[in-house]
């Protein structure tokens, strides 16, 4: 089970759908409300048709959420190194 914080757009596949709807209104050059609604409408279909579109937001997701725990297992041995005072870069004492 991951525990998400409150907000994080890196880690919700909503925030790359607006990203990507975002992007393609940005680049119409709509100036009316109706063809601003027409567009996302039919952007909207053109996704649904698209599966494959809707599947790599979620992959988009798993990869952010393994980095971010990968970042934090890399932190903690970082911060664990430091409490034994091994220095980066030398080597580790040998187990005898």
């Amino acid at each position: 089970m991951f525990y998400l914080p409150n907000y994080c757009p890196k880690l919700n596949p909503d925030d790359f759908l607006n990203q990507d709807i975002k992007s393609h209104l940005g680049k119409q050059g709509l100036h009316t409300k109706e063809k601003m609604i027409k567009t996302l409408n039919i952007h909207l279909k053109i996704k649904q048709k698209q599966p494959d579109v809707i599947q790599n937001f979620f992959k988009g997701v798993i990869i952010n959420m393994l980095y971010e725990k990968c970042k934090l297992l890399i932190l903690s041995v970082i911060s664990t190194l430091q409490n034994f005072d091994i220095p980066f870069g030398e080597k580790l004492p040998s187990a005898k």
